[in-house]
């Protein structure tokens, strides 16, 4: 499949701080950019994940359901199953 190309302005200082990446990991600047927005994107996964966590650890009775239920899968551990 044939790859979209894009034209995203950036101010010099965040051009400069991209070669330097570049230069010091021998990678592309495609490749550089193309990594960040992949870790950015999982920050921003796991921040939602511990927010909601945390949304439901403030719910007492859901919380509590939630640990029951971590409870009932620990029991299948020794099932034998693979």
């Amino acid at each position: 499949m044939k790859e979209k190309t894009i034209t995203v302005r950036i101010d010099n200082d965040t051009n400069t701080m991209i070669d330097e990446i570049s230069r010091s990991l021998s990678k592309t600047k495609k490749d550089i950019l193309k990594e960040a927005v992949k870790h950015y994107k999982k920050e921003l996964f796991f921040k939602q994940v511990s927010r909601e966590f945390g949304e439901l650890r403030n719910n007492r009775q859901e919380w509590e359901a939630e640990l029951k239920e971590r409870e009932d899968w620990e029991s299948t551990i020794g099932d034998d199953l693979d």
